[in-house]
């Protein structure tokens, strides 16, 4: 009994010697010393936060290397929820793909278990062929997503030019789903809206789903089993891409986003910081009104509940990809809390 005792015991030293160890060389990785701690915080209880948000939305680091302990979506609503999921997106997304690379990531992302093609955008026809690359939020109504040099340029996205050309949102894949071409090609960079009307037109590919679209006024109108995934990925883009409390991303010379602007690409005529701001969400809905704009994003997000590929793009994108998540996807709710005065 007395040697178990003493083993006991020299097992217990050796264990509480490498504690104090691990604490005293902080356990790895240097964390900003000014990190808050769960007592300063007050912290939502285990059992009261929503489905995987303590996984996907606490405890992580910014860019900086900046210990965050929460990013506050669900304490928070109107502008300063906005800012949060902004700061969010801006910290997470540490990986931002080449053009060229998006179609290659589609074999991931755009395809529903228990298939082998693609769910085409808009129509739901599950194919391989004639696969494009459709741009939920468009270059020609994204304002300053796309910009450099400080002008809006339209870009050939398959020159071959170097990684100048294809930063930021245009190059996002959670705005960018498999679409056949003829469709893709119809859409052209008509503004959505919600026909009043029948004088519109129709393109489907013989999916089971229909495009509206009129050419004159350059608009369209997605089938309502995509009105919501529309909705959820302009909240994210608008989001994402906009300017909050100078909260901006520029870019390094290995084209990785940073805060810092002296470490930006030096301005030039081939290159210049791509910085965040002017989005409006009429640029890319066909109302004139914010609040309208707002009011049918938030009518479409509520009819089209989140689908299973949704979820599997979401959690494919963040984990081999971009590193950030879509929030309006798993939170769906957010989309009213973000703008809670306007019906």
């Amino acid at each position: 009994m007395m040697k178990k005792t003493q083993h006991t015991c020299l097992l217990l030293a050796i264990f509480g010697f490498c504690l104090a160890a691990c604490n005293s060389s902080g356990g790895g990785k240097k964390k900003n010393s000014k990190q808050p701690t769960e007592e300063s915080y007050e912290p939502v209880k285990p059992e009261d936060h929503w489905e995987g948000y303590a996984e996907h939305y606490m405890q992580k680091e910014d860019r900086n290397g900046n210990f965050v302990y929460d990013y506050n979506l669900e304490k928070t609503e109107g502008e300063e929820l906005q800012k949060n999921i902004h700061h969010y997106l801006i910290d997470q997304h540490r990986t931002y793909l080449h053009y060229n690379q998006i179609t290659g990531a589609f074999t991931h992302t755009d395809i529903p278990d228990g298939q082998t093609k693609y769910e085409m955008f808009y129509t739901g026809l599950i194919s391989k062929s004639n696969t494009d690359r459709e741009h939920v939020w468009c270059c020609a109504d994204s304002n300053n997503m796309w910009r450099r040099n400080n002008r809006i340029t339209e870009y050939n996205m398959d020159d071959g030019g170097g990684p100048e050309n294809y930063w930021g949102g245009g190059s996002d894949i959670y705005q960018l789903r498999a679409c056949t071409h003829s469709v893709n090609e119809t859409r052209s960079n008509y503004r959505y809206v919600q026909y009043t009307d029948s004088n519109y037109s129709t393109v489907g590919d013989e999916g089971p789903y229909l495009l509206k679209y009129n050419s004159s006024r350059s608009t369209c109108e997605p089938a309502d089993q995509y009105k919501g995934d529309v909705a959820r990925i302009i909240m994210y883009m608008y989001i994402h891409y906009n300017s909050y409390d100078n909260y901006d991303v520029y870019y390094s010379n290995d084209y990785t986003p940073t805060y810092n602007p002296a470490e930006a690409v030096p301005q030039s005529d081939t290159h210049s910081p791509y910085v965040c701001g002017g989005l409006k969400l009429s640029d890319i809905m066909g109302y004139s009104s914010e609040d309208a704009c707002v009011s049918k994003l938030k009518a479409w997000n509520a009819l089209d509940g989140v689908s299973p590929l949704e979820i599997k793009r979401n959690n494919i994108v963040e984990g081999y990809f971009q590193g950030n998540r879509n929030p309006f996807v798993d939170y769906p709710d957010l989309v009213d809390r973000c703008f809670p005065n306007i019906l």
